[in-house]
C-alpha cells in the first residue's frame, strides 16, 4: 500500500533525493539487481555494465549517481519502504510510477498529475492527515481529496 503523507515534520522527510540515493539506496540496490528494470523503464536508457548507462540525451555512457532526480525518487521510495520520501523534486512523469507503488511512504504536499492517467488503474492509496486516514481506490479520487483539502 502506498502512503501519502501531505503534511510532515521535516525531520521526519527524506528530502534530499540525491544525497539520500548517493549515501544509502545506492548501497542496497546492489543487493537485488531489480533496480536495472526500473531504471531501464523509467529513463528510457539501457546499461552497459552494472554501473555504467547509455545516456538518452546524447548517447555519452553516464552512471548510476547521474540519472535524473525523479528516477533517484522512485527508487528511494522502493528501497526504503519505511521512510518518508520527499516528491517535491520528482517531475510529474514519474507520478504514475509512484501511484502504481503497492508499497512506501512518500510526502506529497500537491497532487502530482501523471502524463498518461490511463496507465494507472485502481489505486491502493491511503492518505495520512492530523485527523486520521482516507482510502483512495482512482486517481480521480485522489484529485478531488487533493482539492478539497489542500491550498
Amino acid at each position: 500500500m502506498l502512503h501519502i503523507y501531505p503534511n510532515c515534520k521535516r525531520e521526519e522527510i527524506i528530502s534530499n533525493n540525491d544525497r539520500e540515493f548517493e549515501t544509502n539506496t545506492i548501497k542496497k540496490m546492489k543487493a537485488n539487481q531489480k533496480y536495472k528494470d526500473i531504471i531501464s523503464k523509467v529513463e528510457g536508457i539501457k546499461f552497459i555494465t552494472d554501473d555504467m548507462l547509455i545516456s538518452r540525451i546524447d548517447s555519452s555512457p553516464i552512471s548510476i549517481p547521474d540519472i535524473s532526480t525523479g528516477c533517484k525518487t522512485l527508487l528511494n521510495i522502493i528501497y526504503n519502504p519505511d521512510k518518508i520520501v520527499s516528491t517535491v523534486e520528482c517531475g510529474n512523469n514519474y507520478s504514475k510510477y509512484i501511484y502504481n507503488l503497492k508499497d512506501g511512504k512518500v510526502y506529497m504536499p500537491f497532487f502530482m498529475i501523471p502524463d498518461n492517467r490511463e496507465e494507472i488503474g485502481k489505486t491502493n492509496i491511503v492518505i495520512h492527515t492530523d485527523s486520521g486516514t482516507v482510502k483512495i481506490e482512482n486517481l480521480n479520487d485522489l484529485e478531488r481529496w487533493y482539492s478539497e483539502n489542500t491550498e
